[in-house]
C-alpha cells in the first residue's frame, strides 16, 4: 500500500467513522453526564466507547491490518474502545461543564485551555491503549502516544471552537447539519495529524 493510499483511507475512513462514533456515541455519553448519577453515566459511557470501537477502531484497524500482517483489527478496535472508556471517565466533568446549556464557561479564556487539556488526556490515554497492539509490529510505536496527544489537542480545540459558534445558531436543522460537519472536520483533523505521523513512525 502506498503512503498516499494509506493516508486517504486512514483520513477519510476515520472522519466518517467519527461522525457515527462521536455523533451517536457522544450524544448518548453527554445525555448520561447531564442526567446525573452513575446509573445513567456509566451505561452511557459504555455505549460511547462501544460506538467508537465499532466505528473508528474497526476502520483504523482494517487499514493497519492491510499494511501489517498479523495486526488484529479486532484487538485494535477493542483497545481503542477501552482507551475511550478510561479517557471519558477522566474528562467527563470538564466536558459536562463545557456542554451545559446554562454554563457560563463559554469565554475563550476558559474554553480553550479546557479543550487543550481534554485533547491531551484523550489522545494520551487512547494512544496508550492502542500502543499495546501497535508495539507488536513497529519498533518505534511508542511515538504514536505523543503523536495522538498532539492530534487530539488540535482536534479538541477545533471542535469546541466550532461547537461554541454552532450553539449560537437559531435554526435546529442548521445546528444539526453544523454539528455533523464539525464532527467530520474534527475526525479529519485528528486522523490527518495522526496519519502523517504514523507513515513516518511505521515506515508505511
Amino acid at each position: 500500500m502506498t503512503r498516499g493510499r494509506f493516508l486517504t483511507r486512514w483520513i477519510a475512513g476515520s472522519a466518517f467513522a467519527t461522525l457515527f462514533g462521536l455523533g451517536f456515541g457522544g450524544f448518548i455519553g453527554l445525555m448520561g453526564l447531564h442526567e446525573g448519577g452513575l446509573l445513567t453515566a456509566v451505561p452511557a459511557a459504555v455505549v460511547l466507547s462501544s460506538a467508537v470501537a465499532f466505528s473508528v477502531g474497526l476502520i483504523q484497524g482494517a487499514v493497519l491490518a492491510a499494511r501489517f500482517a498479523g495486526l488484529s483489527a479486532i484487538r485494535w478496535a477493542a483497545n481503542t474502545g477501552l482507551g475511550v472508556l478510561v479517557a471519558w471517565a477522566l474528562i467527563g466533568y470538564p466536558v459536562s461543564l463545557l456542554t451545559a446549556t446554562d454554563s457560563n464557561t463559554r469565554a475563550w479564556t476558559t474554553v480553550m485551555p479546557t479543550a487543550v487539556g481534554i485533547g491531551l488526556v484523550v489522545g494520551t490515554v487512547v494512544a496508550t491503549a492502542q500502543w499495546f497492539e501497535l508495539r507488536r509490529h513497529a519498533d518505534h510505536a511508542v511515538w504514536s502516544i505523543p503523536l495522538l496527544a498532539v492530534a487530539w489537542t488540535i482536534g479538541a480545540g477545533a471542535f469546541f471552537t466550532a461547537n461554541g459558534l454552532i450553539s449560537e445558531v437559531g435554526s435546529e436543522g442548521t445546528a444539526v447539519a453544523g454539528a455533523a460537519g464539525v464532527l467530520l472536520l474534527t475526525g479529519a483533523i485528528v486522523a490527518a495529524v495522526q496519519g502523517i505521523g504514523l507513515v513516518r513512525i511505521l515506515d508505511v
